[in-house]
């Protein structure tokens, strides 16, 4: 198979089943992190996980490895 088969396999079928789970489970950071923790660095006590803009802020805040 070649690279651009892969691709075109990703855009086919794996995005859209990502992007069904996301319909039917909705992942929110809340579920990782507590909300006395997002009080304690300023952040919104609902992060959606597919928020990547305040999900970057959440990791740049409180620091990963």
């Amino acid at each position: 198979m070649s690279v651009v088969e892969q691709g075109k396999d990703v855009i086919d079928t794996l995005i859209p089943a990502v992007a069904l789970l996301r319909s039917q489970y909705p992942y929110f950071m809340n579920t990782l992190y507590k909300e006395p923790t997002l009080a304690h660095f300023k952040l919104p006590s609902i992060i959606d996980c597919a928020d990547l803009i305040t999900s970057d802020s959440l990791f740049d805040t409180i620091g990963y490895e």
